[in-house]
């Protein structure tokens, strides 16, 4: 069926899919085992629809989910194949990644500072461009949340998905689509959400050389629009360019001439869908529309 991936024969894999990713070649292609007995409205075999909505889920960005009376469950569980429907939590993750149909874009031109409902200490933001999905990390918990920034899922344990690390200072999604999360003077990095290998750990100082000594750990950090990594640190923040993160000339600044209003010791910084960079501290964030340094 031509992909790397073999099927195992009847008992085994039912059928698997394809991320979005770029729309081309196999991506959100869906592929079913011709060795399974698949039925329609039948409690003998395997139910067709439940299986190619649960493939469809995957081609259409969704990751496995841990409740179990969700289509998005891992393991085929159908209690009524006449009555296949979407859960809750099926239909938030869709919505976390297309948007409901009541869903209002955020405004582009105005910049408020607002409080966040749940006041748990934001220290990671990161978007997963392949899902849509967003990741808090606060310490040694994370949470899955949706469009509106309202928590929806969790909270998970850090080490649950990232035992290594048990728990963040900060972290950010690079240019290439890894994990890079900071602890203490220690970053360390990992493939993507979705295979959670660790691929390098290390000294900030060697990652982020010209990051002044002394510095006890990183408080924000992210990729600009421009392909540049930031790191903020204190009242300042340094810009790296290219996959050795070269320290840009000039640098370090403060990060007051270049994002008036946003507070020193920010706990995270991310770019959302819209292009708007938000800060956060503490219960509050800091929409900012900039034009770029």
């Amino acid at each position: 069926h031509d992909d790397p991936y073999s099927f195992d024969g009847f008992g085994g894999t039912l059928a698997h899919a394809f991320y979005p990713h770029t729309n081309e070649g196999l991506s959100g292609d869906v592929h079913f085992d011709d060795a399974e007995k698949f039925t329609i409205e039948s409690p003998e075999g395997r139910s067709l629809l439940w299986v190619a909505v649960h493939e469809i889920g995957h081609s259409i960005g969704l990751q496995h989910s841990n409740v179990k009376e969700a289509l998005m469950f891992p393991w085929y569980r159908v209690q009524d194949v006449r009555n296949i429907q979407l859960s809750d939590d099926d239909v938030l993750g869709i919505q976390s990644i297309y948007g409901s149909k009541k869903s209002i874009m955020l405004p582009s031109t105005v910049t408020p500072i607002k409080k966040m409902k749940n006041s748990f200490q934001m220290k990671a933001v990161i978007l997963d461009k392949s899902t849509g999905v967003t990741y808090a990390f606060n310490d040694d918990e994370f949470y899955k949340i949706n469009n509106d920034l309202k928590k929806t899922e969790g909270p998970f344990t850090v080490s649950s998905l990232f035992p290594e690390v048990n728990s963040v200072n900060s972290g950010y999604m690079d240019s290439d689509g890894k994990l890079i999360f900071f602890k203490g003077t220690r970053y360390y990095t990992y493939k993507n959400f979705f295979d959670r290998k660790l691929l390098e750990s290390g000294s900030i100082f060697d990652k982020y050389k010209g990051i002044k000594s002394g510095v006890k750990t990183i408080d924000a950090a992210f990729v600009w629009n421009n392909g540049r990594t930031y790191v903020f640190i204190e009242d300042e923040y340094y810009r790296f360019g290219g996959t050795k993160n070269v320290l840009d000339a000039g640098f370090p600044r403060k990060i007051v001439d270049n994002w008036p209003g946003v507070p020193k010791n920010i706990d995270s910084v991310f770019v959302w869908r819209n292009g708007v960079t938000y800060f956060f501290k503490g219960s509050l964030f800091y929409r900012v529309n900039e034009k770029g340094q």
